[in-house]
């Protein structure tokens, strides 16, 4: 089961695309989604649907600092990550994550690059050459200690 933040910046193209993907991905598959604008003000919210989806062991974020906003909300709850719950997020753009009190799993984007395709791109533009206005890099599964294999026992708080 998934929780499904909305994007920062709606209006960032890789965002959208980010978000269609998850949608298309969600929709296939026939996944929940837990939705949540503010998972801090939406902590009852977010117990609620802990309490109607005892099935759930896992959270998948489309940001790094959603996933950090979701492990706050679940321990304020009394949960335990990974013990209880499984967290990912998206994007590795944390400093150092490993010293955190439990490391994001994440998904990194090849970010330096991102940003050297960007510079190049924005110089073509400018000295009016012809541009790519997207590129493609790969992804790596970054696994820390926020998640870890799906519990098969009822959550024991």
């Amino acid at each position: 089961h998934i929780v499904l933040p909305e994007p920062p910046f709606p209006d960032w193209h890789h965002d959208q695309t980010r978000l269609k993907a998850y949608h298309d991905f969600v929709n296939e598959r026939q996944l929940q989604v837990y939705q949540s604008d503010n998972l801090h003000q939406d902590v009852s919210k977010l117990s609620a649907f802990i309490n109607a989806n005892p099935d759930v062991t896992a959270f998948l974020c489309l940001h790094d600092e959603r996933a950090i906003e979701l492990i706050e909300a679940l321990r304020e709850l009394g949960y335990r990550v990974p013990h209880d719950f499984s967290v990912s997020g998206y994007g590795d753009i944390l400093p150092f994550p490993e010293q955190m009190a439990c490391s994001l799993t994440t998904m990194s984007q090849n970010a330096a690059k991102m940003a050297r395709h960007a510079v190049e791109q924005l110089l073509n533009m400018i000295a009016s050459r012809p541009y790519i206005p997207s590129v493609t890099t790969q992804t790596r599964l970054i696994a820390r200690n926020s998640t870890t294999t799906p519990r098969h026992h009822g959550l024991a708080r």
